[in-house]
């Protein structure tokens, strides 16, 4: 919002992802698509997703990871 100051916009951020954490287990990356922050979090997040249920599904090949 323009009208709010810089140090108002952060602390209303950081209690939002606080609280989003808390209520998804800390199972969330918060992605600015315009400012590009947040992807390689996304990014490295999903790849451990992917991997522990690929171990899961496939164990009898999960000596590749």
């Amino acid at each position: 919002d323009e009208f709010l100051e810089e140090s108002v916009k952060q602390s209303i951020l950081a209690e939002v992802k606080r609280k989003w954490r808390k209520q998804t287990d800390g199972k969330c990356a918060f992605v600015s698509a315009t400012e590009r922050r947040g992807i390689d979090e996304l990014r490295d997040m999903m790849i451990q997703i992917i991997r522990d249920e690929y171990v899961i599904r496939y164990p009898y090949k999960a000596s590749f990871f």
